[in-house]
């Protein structure tokens, strides 16, 4: 079962702008549902505001995905969404993780419209070559 939420992606010119601020990493990292968890929380506690959505490259998304198991993917516990623009998204802690053709592979990019001080960009994840 797929949902739609009503949300605005900002541009990718101006999510591209966001500072990062994961520290360098010696290899990549897998990226999974605990350590998005731990960015939101890191972004959060830095700014005093949760963001609203994360954006990542289909790759990037795609190797996340595979974090969660099928049975994880249930009716009443779906995490899988759909957004008014079509893009895929997972429902983490309550923020969408889009999927984003133009976005960089290997980079998640925590964002909220409102408040541009509650953004954050983590690099140096690993991603499917697709």
């Amino acid at each position: 079962m797929t949902t739609r939420r009503k949300f605005v992606l900002g541009s990718l010119a101006s999510l591209a702008a966001i500072p990062c601020i994961s520290a360098p990493a010696s290899g990549t990292v897998t990226p999974t549902c605990q350590l998005m968890i731990t960015y939101l929380a890191k972004v959060t506690k830095r700014t005093g505001v949760i963001p609203e959505y994360a954006v990542m490259g289909l790759g990037t998304w795609a190797k996340l995905a595979g974090d969660f198991s099928p049975q994880k993917f249930q009716p009443d516990n779906d995490r899988f969404l759909r957004t008014d623009e079509g893009h895929m998204a997972i429902e983490i802690a309550g923020v969408p993780f889009v999927a984003m053709m133009e976005c960089e592979e290997g980079r998640v990019i925590l964002a909220h419209p409102d408040h541009p001080e509650a953004c954050g960009t983590f690099t140096g994840l690993e991603f499917l070559d697709i």
